[in-house]
C-alpha cells in the first residue's frame, strides 16, 4: 500500500485536495489520507497555532467529500485521529484509521478505536508502545520533519516484525529535496515493509508547512513503480530515483 499523505498541504481548500487526490491516484498511489483535528480542540500550550490550523480544517461534510472522490479514483481513504471525540461520525466516513507518534502509547485510544471496528494503522516514532493485539499496521517513522536518508534506521522494521507480528509500514519524513530521497523507501519496500506513507503535494513546498517534507507527484511514480515491479525489475530501478 502506498499512501499519499495530505497533511495540511491543502491548506484547507476543497479544490486542492480534490487534485490532490485525482493526481495522487494517477501517481500510483494506493490510498490518500487527511487528518480529522479542529482548532477548537487545541489545549492552551497549542492556542497560537489556533489560526493555522482553523485555516486549515476540513468540515465533516468536506471530509465526506474526500472520501467519495477517494473511492471514486479507487483509493482506500484513511484518516489520522487524535480522540474518540469524533469516533461515531468517523465510523459513518472511514473503515481505516492512522493513531500517530505523539498518542502511540495510549492504550485507550489504541484499544477503543480497534473494538469499534476500524483497521487501525499505529506509528511508533515516539518509541515502542506497549503490544496491543490485534493492530492492521505499525509503521517505522523517525519524527524528524525532514531528515537525512541516512538517518532512516531501517533496521528497526524487523524488530516491529518480530514485536507486533503484523503488516509493518515505514512513513518516510526523508528530505523529498536530497539526492538520495527516494532511497529510503526503496529499501523498505525490498525489506517486505507492506506500506509505505509519504507527504504529498501539488503546490510549491514554501507555500505549505509540510512542503519541506513533501514529495511531489513525480517523486511519487517513482516510488509506485518500483513497488509494483518485480524483484528482477527493482535491481535497476535502484539505480533511476
Amino acid at each position: 500500500m502506498l499512501i499519499a499523505e495530505c497533511c495540511g498541504n491543502h491548506l484547507g481548500k476543497e479544490e486542492i485536495l480534490f487534485q490532490m487526490i485525482e493526481k495522487a491516484a494517477k501517481a500510483g498511489a494506493d490510498a490518500v489520507k487527511i487528518q480529522s483535528f479542529f482548532a477548537d480542540d487545541l489545549t492552551e500550550e497549542f492556542r497560537p497555532q489556533y489560526e493555522r490550523i482553523k485555516e486549515q480544517e476540513l468540515s465533516w461534510d468536506a471530509h465526506e467529500r474526500f472520501v467519495n472522490c477517494a473511492k471514486n479514483f479507487n483509493l482506500i481513504p484513511i484518516t489520522s485521529v487524535y480522540s474518540t471525540k469524533y469516533l461515531l461520525k468517523l465510523s459513518k466516513l472511514f473503515k481505516w484509521i492512522k493513531i500517530g507518534s505523539p498518542h502511540a502509547k495510549d492504550k485507550n485510544l489504541i484499544k477503543t478505536y480497534k473494538a469499534a471496528g476500524f483497521k487501525v494503522i499505529l506509528s511508533t516514532g515516539g518509541g515502542d508502545p506497549e503490544v496491543i493485539w490485534p493492530l492492521d499496521m505499525v509503521m517505522h517513522c523517525v519524527s524528524e520533519y525532514p531528515h537525512s536518508p541516512y538517518a532512516s534506521n531501517l533496521r528497526r522494521l524487523f524488530s516491529l516484525q518480530k514485536l507486533w507480528k503484523c503488516p509493518i509500514g515505514f512513513s518516510d519524513h526523508s528530505d523529498p529535496c536530497h539526492s538520495d530521497w527516494a532511497l529510503p523507501s526503496l529499501i523498505a519496500i525490498s525489506l517486505g515493509a507492506d506500506a509505505i506513507e509519504k507527504h504529498f503535494t501539488i503546490l510549491p513546498r514554501e507555500e505549505t508547512k509540510d512542503g519541506a517534507v513533501s514529495i511531489t507527484e513525480e517523486q511519487m511514480k517513482i516510488i509506485s513503480k518500483f513497488m509494483h515491479a518485480s524483484y528482477d525489475a527493482r535491481q535497476d530501478l535502484f539505480n533511476l530515483h
